[in-house]
């Protein structure tokens, strides 16, 4: 029993050396910028996500040292970044780049995301889901359109929450789970403000689709409740056609 205690701490104290060996080797390339180490380590096995002791991965060393092509690199790679997670002196281009890869809950009014949507004119059609967590249909249909929205290229998807704001952290659940990263939105208007300005004749019933032309940035298509998949697609092709 000793014996068998004994290989045990053994065991784990090699996989400790050789984790923290990782970091180490991984995060002097990353704090150094050296791309080509970084790509090769990553290319031959070396754990990108290995914690070092302060609890902090090799990428935040390239985040703080503004090393934008080996973030970038290790970003596409795999590499975890926390969501609160906060340095100073970060340049405006990392600072984006971050923002693309990890999950933003963003407070958003009706008029806020139709100025959002009016961005996307001439560049990409755009579908604006609106759902919440309590709602079946809505649960249910959103991972077909977050499916959807890696087919198209010329596709924006824009999901807008509109449960209460004590349920913020488990949107966010749901929205990790799903594996969305970049700007996703929280309703922060008063109903009826929010359901007039968006579409007159919506009632408020979720979930709400509306699909916006490439185009000319107007609205092309939308509808209440669940719909299936080729409901879908018809209003997308037809929406970054006209």
């Amino acid at each position: 029993m000793k014996n068998n205690i004994l290989i045990t701490i053994i065991v784990l104290f090699i996989c400790s050396c050789s984790n923290n060996s990782d970091f180490n080797e991984l995060n002097k390339a990353a704090y150094d910028g050296d791309l080509k180490k970084v790509r090769y380590l990553i290319d031959n096995g070396k754990d990108i996500n290995t914690m070092g002791k302060n609890g902090e991965r090799a990428i935040y060393s390239a985040i703080k040292m503004n090393h934008f092509d080996v973030v970038k690199y290790m970003l596409i790679s795999g590499a975890k970044l926390e969501n609160d997670f906060k340095y100073q002196d970060i340049n405006d281009e990392i600072t984006e780049l971050i923002n693309s890869y990890t999950l933003q809950l963003l407070d958003v009014s009706s008029n806020q995301i139709l100025s959002k949507i009016k961005s996307y004119k001439g560049k990409k059609a755009v579908i604006l889901n609106i759902w919440a967590l309590w709602c079946k249909p809505c649960v249910e249909e959103f991972p077909m359109i977050v499916g959807l929205d890696s087919v198209y290229n010329e596709l924006e998807v824009l999901f807008v929450n509109t449960d209460f704001e004590d349920q913020k952290v488990e949107v966010k659940k749901f929205l990790k789970g799903h594996n969305i990263i970049g700007e996703s939105y929280f309703k922060s208007e008063k109903d009826e403000a929010f359901i007039t300005t968006l579409e007159e004749s919506w009632n408020g019933t979720l979930p709400f689709t509306i699909a916006y032309s490439k185009t000319s940035g107007d609205v092309v298509d939308f509808w209440i409740g669940l719909e299936p998949e080729n409901r879908f697609r018809f209003a997308i092709e037809k929406a970054i056609n006209l």
